[in-house]
């Protein structure tokens, strides 16, 4: 299986209310040693969007610095959507103004820390 395979199982999963299985699906891809790209994150924070789960979705979002990718516009979207959900406003304002900006420019969720920083 590739990339574009993993993606299509996951979108299948989401459309199917299984938000979980879909994030097991990308969690899975390296187990297969394939590289989870931009639309495999969209999707998995869109199926825990989708589904309520914003702290999910976050971290999915969040796991994109891990795998070495800078987010789109869809990925920033998503992610201000989802902060929206939880109750952040701020956050949801820098994510969306972050979509017109450079990817270094990228804000960082409130609440949300990377491996070896303090929240």
């Amino acid at each position: 299986p590739d990339v574009v395979s993993f993606n299509a199982a996951m979108s299948a999963c989401s459309k199917s209310g299984q938000w979980l299985q879909s994030l097991l699906v990308l969690q899975g891809m390296a187990t297969l040693n394939v590289q989870p790209n931009l639309v495999s994150f969209s999707t998995a924070i869109g199926a825990c969007e989708k589904h309520g789960k914003w702290e999910k979705a976050l971290r999915v979002f969040e796991s994109l610095h891990q795998a070495r990718l800078a987010p789109d516009a869809i990925c920033l979207s998503l992610a201000a959507r989802v902060c929206e959900l939880g109750g952040q406003p701020q956050a949801a304002h820098m994510l969306a103004r972050a979509r017109s900006g450079p990817p270094a420019a990228m804000p960082r969720p409130l609440g949300t820390a990377e491996a070896g920083e303090e929240e």
